[in-house]
């Protein structure tokens, strides 16, 4: 087993950029929907890694349940999992099912001090799996964080945490809300852009660049994991599902993934994401926009 290891700039999503098309000729603005998380169907000796962002949640401070899913992201969430789980089920030959295993790791960031929305989501979709895979006969051993160490609890994994300039660097965040009018969708188009790039370096800010680098090493780690599990399991599928954020998965996906520059509009929508298919050989695959893409770790 793997070792433990502000506002929402979504709600400023919407802005209207324009880029060129690289040659792999990605589309000009994309926008990362629950849609793209669906299974493709596990072969033997196989991993599929879901980053998944968190569904909608309370952003009122004064709310009891600030930082908490709203009960509409509950049911939409819970009716994602299962159509991603019932897929993943239905696409495996029924006599290969006792095959399938999933781990569930998230992000423990928190809102205003609230709830854990990406826990919260990832909790969401283990619950599920549980439910389907005992109505489908495969052993609840399979839902891998049903161990005393896990405690039946994804698993908290700190690379998949939001930006960490809140708590790191305060000195430019407010540099930022200074300059651009507050936590609004300039001030999140210059930071997504690394608009003060110099700035931000010279305050030992984290940026655009390494945050993709620390969501990189975190899908590496899993993926490097997922070589030792099937070594161990021969012939076995492999399911890691990892909640994050829209600020986590977008610089990813632009510069690793459609190798775009910062300012490529990636989207990325409540409870939506991507999916790497990891094949037997260790090459790493997805799709986006209905476009096939190869990912190098």
């Amino acid at each position: 087993m793997i070792e433990k290891m502000p506002n929402d700039p979504t709600e400023q999503s919407g802005h209207n950029f324009n880029i060129e098309q690289t040659p792999e000729q990605a589309p000009q603005s994309i926008m990362l929907n629950r849609s793209e998380i669906k299974s493709k169907g596990i072969g033997a000796g196989s991993t599929e890694i879901v980053l998944q962002r968190h569904g909608k949640y309370e952003r009122n401070t004064e709310s009891d349940t600030v930082g908490d899913l709203t009960p509409e992201a509950v049911e939409l969430e819970t009716e994602s999992a299962r159509q991603y789980f019932a897929g993943l089920i239905s696409s495996t030959p029924e006599a290969e099912r006792g095959t399938l295993n999933v781990l569930f790791v998230a992000s423990d960031t928190g809102y205003a001090g609230g709830g854990q929305r990406s826990y919260e989501t990832t909790s969401i979709a283990q619950r599920v799996a549980e439910q389907l895979f005992a109505e489908n006969g495969i052993p609840q051993e399979n839902i891998l964080n049903i161990t005393p160490d896990l405690e039946n609890q994804p698993m908290v994994i700190p690379e998949l945490r939001e930006p960490q300039m809140f708590e790191q660097s305060p000195n430019f965040v407010e540099f930022l809300q200074q300059k651009y009018g507050g936590l609004g969708k300039d001030f999140w188009i210059a930071f997504e852009e690394d608009t003060e790039r110099e700035t931000r370096l010279s305050m030992d800010a984290e940026g655009p660049d390494e945050i993709a680098d620390r969501l990189r090493s975190a899908v590496a780690l899993l993926a490097n994991w997922s070589v030792s599990f099937h070594q161990q399991e021969p012939n076995s599928r492999l399911v890691i599902w990892a909640g994050t954020h829209y600020d986590t998965i977008s610089p990813f996906v632009k510069r690793d993934v459609l190798h775009q520059d910062k300012t490529a509009p990636v989207f990325v929508d409540y409870g939506g994401g991507i999916v790497l298919d990891i094949d037997q050989s260790g090459q790493v695959s997805t799709s986006v926009a209905n476009q096939q893409y190869q990912v190098k770790l």
